[in-house]
């Protein structure tokens, strides 16, 4: 069963009417983001989703341009795990959501797709999405001996640990991260706050007990 948003635009109306005939079959909502297609589907039918996107003659999304995730920690199915689909052919593009829990891990695509083989690197990287089947599916862009998942909203900005080259020892060595800078509060005055009444730069820092901010 397929669900309309009501903003879709006709500029997209030809495409989605291809994208229902083909996915009749499935539970799909089409929405309209920032005058791009977008279908919402579950995470169990995404594979063969993507198969009769690629596939059909009359849709040919035969290039996986981007594969991300979105995270939301308040909900149980934490992840929107998102495809971004091109067709050459009929000059189209789409994008594909399927929320995920967790623990819940997906099917790799990188047999569908070749170029998925970064992508699905890198969500795994970033967000801990397993994708199975993928043959090399380790840390892309973190080292190798990385703790946690940097694009979790879980994740300290400011890290876990620090990794850096050790000249003496000749190898990359990790230290607990130390930021004494983030308990400080530096007030300054602009001088730029007005025209006629321009401010100095403060003589000095205030330093301050981050507790008595804490509720």
């Amino acid at each position: 069963m397929i669900h309309f948003d009501k903003h879709i635009t006709d500029n997209n109306a030809k495409m989605i009417e291809s994208i229902t005939n083909v996915l009749q079959d499935h539970q799909v909502k089409i929405t309209n983001e920032f005058n791009q297609i977008v279908l919402h589907v579950s995470i169990v039918d995404i594979i063969d989703i993507l198969h009769k996107l690629k596939e059909h003659k009359e849709l040919q999304f035969m290039q996986l341009v981007d594969v991300t995730a979105v995270d939301y920690p308040e909900r149980d199915k934490r992840f929107d795990l998102v495809y971004m689909l091109l067709s050459h052919r009929k000059n189209a593009r789409v994008i594909v959501k399927a929320q995920i829990s967790e623990n819940e891990h997906v099917q790799s695509v990188l047999d569908m797709f070749k170029s998925a083989d970064w992508h699905e690197r890198e969500v795994y990287d970033m967000f801990g999405i397993v994708f199975e089947g993928h043959p090399n599916l380790k840390r892309i862009l973190t080292d190798y001996e990385f703790e946690g998942h940097p694009l979790r909203k879980d994740f300290p900005i400011y890290g876990k640990k620090d990794m850096f080259y050790d000249e003496d020892l000749k190898e990359c060595v990790y230290k607990e991260v130390e930021l004494p800078e983030d308990t400080r509060f530096y007030d300054t005055q602009s001088k730029w706050t007005g025209l006629n009444n321009n401010l100095d730069l403060a003589e000095e820092d205030k330093p301050f007990d981050l507790d008595e901010f804490v509720k």
